[in-house]
């Protein structure tokens, strides 16, 4: 028997064995909402975006990594701002992953997006190595450490090297996760320095179809020189996550944010929301 899905944007409480619950597999009748809200939320991000995002991220990685696990993701974001130059915004990954081994997972991302007089299409393509560093519930908190390599599909633009420590720590329902990426750009037009932002989520496992949560989301700017608290990026507010099982070790996850700016240069509104499907073979 394989292992038990432990990877989740939903996480159910911790047993009394010190390993999360697998949940049952007789949850079919949550597919056809979870498929009609992604058909939604897709069609809403297409129709109505009109700019090209910029190198934001919206989702909060686990450290947790399942040998032998196969994943099918896709998220997204869609910006609503005063300011014409951020208004419409929007950006779509689409994805591919593995577990290779205990500690070890490999993803490849497509990454989509529009930009202003301009037709929506592939820009970058992204290498993502997420590797498991302790084992689940040995420790205070669950470590695991990001590698991404982002690689522009248009002359002039960048390449981007990604690395991020990711912390989960649960207690009782109550969890929480921290993203502190460090960036660096190479190539044509490059920003100086090393880019840092970060993600947190405090989320209450209420139940798996659905847990609120609260969702932080900032970018600083460069180590060491970080602009002032109007120029940086900075965002905050509710979201939802939840899971639904399927029958051979199938699992589908999702999640959405609504997330409001803090300072000037955040925009005004930001709605994020991501899906994954996984499974084994």
């Amino acid at each position: 028997m394989h292992q038990c899905n432990q990877r989740r944007f939903f996480t159910p409480p911790v047993t009394s064995a010190g390993r999360r619950e697998s949940g049952s597999t007789n949850h079919r009748p949550w597919a056809g909402a979870m498929a009609t809200t992604l058909a939604f939320l897709l069609s809403l991000g297409l129709v109505m975006g009109s700019s090209v995002a910029g190198a934001e991220e919206y989702k909060i990685y686990t450290p947790l990594v399942v040998k032998g696990e196969n994943e099918l993701e896709m998220r997204g974001f869609y910006k609503k701002d005063n300011s014409p130059a951020q208004d419409g915004s929007q950006q779509y990954r689409l994805s591919v992953g593995r577990g290779i081994t205990n500690n070890w997972a490999f993803e490849f991302y497509d990454i989509v997006s529009r930009a202003p007089g301009q037709s929506l299409r592939s820009r970058q393509l992204e290498m993502e190595n997420r590797f498991q560093l302790t084992p689940l519930g040995k420790y205070w908190a669950n470590f695991g450490l990001l590698q991404g390599l982002q690689i522009p599909l248009e002359s002039g633009q960048p390449y981007e090297f990604e690395l991020m420590p990711i912390v989960e720590k649960q207690v009782g329902r109550a969890l929480a996760a921290a993203n502190l990426s460090f960036e660096r750009q190479f190539g044509a037009n490059r920003e100086s320095g090393t880019i840092f932002s970060y993600r947190v989520r405090f989320e209450y496992l209420l139940y798996r179809p659905f847990s609120p949560a609260l969702e932080f989301h900032g970018e600083p700017g460069p180590i060491g020189r970080f602009g002032a608290m109007p120029t940086q990026r900075q965002q905050v507010g509710p979201a939802f996550y939840g899971v639904g099982y399927f029958n051979n070790g199938r699992t589908f996850y999702y999640s959405t944010a609504l997330l409001f700016g803090l300072t000037a240069a955040s925009s005004d509104v930001t709605l994020a929301f991501r899906f994954e499907y996984e499974f084994f073979n």
